[in-house]
């Protein structure tokens, strides 16, 4: 993780990419695509799963969160699997019932 203005950011895992190869600009724009989709995914599932003044106070979700999704981004389908299950789509919401299943 790097610190930029104060906020977390989470470091891109495939280095400097020449800009001159499609290929490799095409796969960073694809890393951070589903890497911000997971971002989004964990952030709405828990903000719809609490009040708005807990989840304002979950400070350590929000300082976490970048570093989490990049993990989950370049990590195995497995992980994405429990994560995707314990962070369930809309209308659902994290509780019990998920976390049963794990």
């Amino acid at each position: 993780m790097e610190v930029v203005d104060g906020e977390n950011v989470a470091i891109n895992p495939l280095g400097a990419v020449n800009g001159d190869d499609l290929e490799d600009v095409q796969m960073e724009q694809f890393y951070n695509f589903l890497r911000e989709w997971v971002e989004g995914h964990l952030f709405y599932s828990v903000q719809r799963s609490l009040c708005g003044v807990h989840f304002q106070e979950f400070q350590v979700f929000h300082d976490g969160l970048a570093e989490v999704a990049q993990v989950v981004t370049l990590g195995t389908s497995t992980s994405a699997d429990h994560i995707l299950t314990f962070f369930p789509p809309h209308p659902f919401k994290v509780g019990r019932s998920t976390e049963a299943k794990l």
